[in-house]
């Protein structure tokens, strides 16, 4: 490894390590942003199944005190809350946290005649009049309350808040920084979108189009969820905004299981875990129906539990994927590491084991930031096995072309030197061959002569053995007349007198390379003369096809040429039959001029029929 890889690798450890620390520093941020609960010095709760009773009727009620200023309510029952505040020099600010409740009233003494004052939510912050479920539900209290009970009437379906209470110019304080904070969450997510934006552009993939679906989800999301939506886009309908946000959170979990499940699959994890994903994913889109239906109860439950199931899947598949690069590795455990825990915990908040994490406001923002966090290191490690893959393919293919342009080098190099020894011996061949005359015994030409032809044929062998080795053939077709092809061939063979030429096709054309065509003619009569019984005639027939049609250009386009070879084996011996040298290099000639070759066996003869095309 060399020092640039060593300090990219310490590159990256920084980087990550610098993000977490930037998330942790980001959510301590936030939670000093809470209402404290320090001036609430005692919580006293009542339920009233009913939903009827008054504050007079209440206020002789048994309250069970508790330690906690963590609410919840459910089933459409009243819940009261019997409040004491501690003395301060300001009014107060009474907050609900998260308040996600549908109604809540605040009942304060000092009323004429000894009444109650009532204050519903909305009534002491402008911004607090939205009939939704999102906008913070806060009350003001006169400082001179202080010390006094005051009641707290809370009815919903469902909802979990924590109570808290601080001076109103600290409250104003902690609003803006905490609105300056959302500023920030919501640009890093823009710049999240962006990006996958960007990836999306630049490689339209699976993961790059799932990635950029979830991270614009979870912007509305976390705009719808922390009241961003109703403020900035009002409107008549306020339920409008519950249903967006109750569908961007069913959508959120869905295209979450779907980018990690399509990076996961690139690194060949554990097969049967990956297939139970997909059911977990297929699972979690069905459940669209119950939602597109109205009933929420159904489709969050069974969010809930596809969400755990694949959070246990997504264990397995981390467990059992293939990442070659080590540092990608530790990087992707490390991430792994922090967003797992918060995702489990958002679980674990739904279906109410904790219900301090369902009372933070804050957890938008930091499950929000973690899968940000997520997705930004799974695209960056992505891109780096693009690159990775790309950078090895170039290198393969400068290897292959290496390789290549060596094998030319060394084909053309034996093909010189093929040449230039062929060349060499056929001319002291011909330099023997004119001098046969010279010679006194006819026997002894006789002899020479047939020996100078089969050296001949050797060097034409080999040469077609050097073509079958390399894969490499004389590719310069042109008309060939095949009548004087095989005229020429059989001279040159010296068989004339071992065949019997019939068919009456003078003008049968072929268009080949011409030595290509020659040594395939010259191969196959040589396997089929080597197969001839003593004494025997091979009989060859060419034909031709009639023309099938005219060409564009005017041509008349020939049909394919037939030779027949009718071939009597020996009938004292053994057949040797088609076999040899020359047979194999015929079948790989015939393969390469895309010519047909069949061979058969009957009644002690070889018939061979070689079907060259026009």
């Amino acid at each position: 490894m060399t020092g640039r890889d060593h300090l990219r690798k310490a590159a990256r450890i920084v980087a990550v390590g610098a993000g977490l620390l930037l998330l942790l520093a980001y959510v301590a941020a936030l939670y000093r942003t809470d209402a404290p609960a320090e001036l609430i010095e005692s919580v006293e709760h009542y339920t009233d199944p009913s939903a009827r009773l008054t504050v007079s009727e209440i206020r002789d009620k048994p309250f069970t005190p508790s330690q906690s200023t963590l609410g919840g309510v459910s089933d459409g029952a009243a819940y009261w809350y019997r409040l004491r505040l501690g003395k301060s020099h300001q009014d107060l600010l009474l907050d609900l946290g998260q308040g996600s409740v549908d109604q809540a009233w605040l009942y304060l003494p000092g009323g004429p005649r000894g009444s109650w004052q009532m204050q519903q939510s909305g009534d002491t912050l402008p911004f607090g009049l939205h009939q939704s479920r999102r906008v913070p539900v806060s009350f003001v209290v006169p400082r001179a309350l202080a010390g006094q009970d005051i009641y707290l009437r809370v009815v919903s379906k469902t909802g979990v808040f924590r109570l808290g209470a601080e001076p109103v110019s600290l409250a104003d304080q902690r609003l803006n920084r905490q609105i300056a904070l959302h500023m920030v969450y919501f640009a890093l997510l823009a710049m999240g979108v962006l990006l996958a934006l960007l990836r999306l552009w630049r490689s339209r993939s699976e993961l790059s189009l799932a990635l950029a679906a979830f991270l614009i989800t979870y912007f509305i999301y976390s705009m719808e969820s922390l009241g961003y939506g109703l403020l900035l886009f009002d409107g008549p309908d306020p339920a409008f905004h519950d249903r967006v946000q109750t569908g961007t959170s069913f959508l959120m979990v869905f295209l979450s299981m779907l980018f990690q499940r399509y990076f996961l699959r690139q690194h060949r994890p554990n097969r049967m875990a990956l297939k139970a994903a997909d059911l977990v994913i297929c699972a979690q889109a069905m459940l669209a129906l119950p939602l597109a239906a109205g009933d929420t109860g159904l489709a969050g439950s069974g969010m809930n539990v596809t969400a755990a199931v694949f959070l246990g899947l997504l264990l397995v598949l981390l467990g059992t994927a293939q990442i070659e690069s080590r540092p990608l590795r530790n990087v992707l455990w490390a991430v792994y590491a922090v967003h797992l825990p918060i995702a489990a915990f958002r679980i674990a908040s739904r279906i109410g084991i904790d219900g301090a994490l369902s009372a933070s406001s804050h957890f938008v923002e930091v499950y929000g930031l973690a899968s940000l966090f997520l997705a930004l290191t799974l695209l960056v490690i992505d891109t780096l096995q693009q690159q990775s893959r790309a950078r090895d393919a170039v290198l393969s293919l400068a290897a292959a072309q290496s390789a290549q342009s060596a094998h030319d080098k060394n084909s053309r190099t034996q093909d010189g030197f093929m040449h230039m020894l062929v060349h060499e011996v056929r001319n002291h061949l011909s330099v023997l061959q004119v001098g046969l005359s010279a010679m006194p015994e006819a026997g002894d030409r006789t002899r020479l002569a047939d020996a100078v032809r089969d050296l001949d044929h050797a060097l034409t062998r080999a040469q077609h053995l050097v073509w079958l080795d390399q894969d490499r053939w004389p590719l310069h077709p042109r008309p060939n007349a095949l009548l004087e092809t095989l005229d020429h061939v059989i001279d040159d063979l010296g068989i004339a007198d071992r065949l019997h030429l019939q068919g009456d096709s003078p003008d049968a054309e072929v268009y080949a390379d011409p030595a290509l065509l020659e040594a395939l003619l010259g191969n196959v009569l040589l396997a089929a003369v080597q197969a001839l019984g003593t004494g025997r005639v091979i009989t060859l027939e060419l034909t031709q096809t009639p023309q099938t049609g005219m060409a564009q250009t005017g041509v008349a386009q020939t049909g394919a040429c037939r030779i027949d070879l009718h071939v009597p084996l020996q009938q004292d011996a053994a057949p040797r039959g088609w076999q040899g040298p020359e047979a194999a290099i015929a079948l790989r000639l015939s393969d390469a001029m895309q010519a047909g070759l069949d061979v058969t066996t009957a009644a002690g003869s070889l018939c061979i029929t070689l079907t060259l095309p026009p």
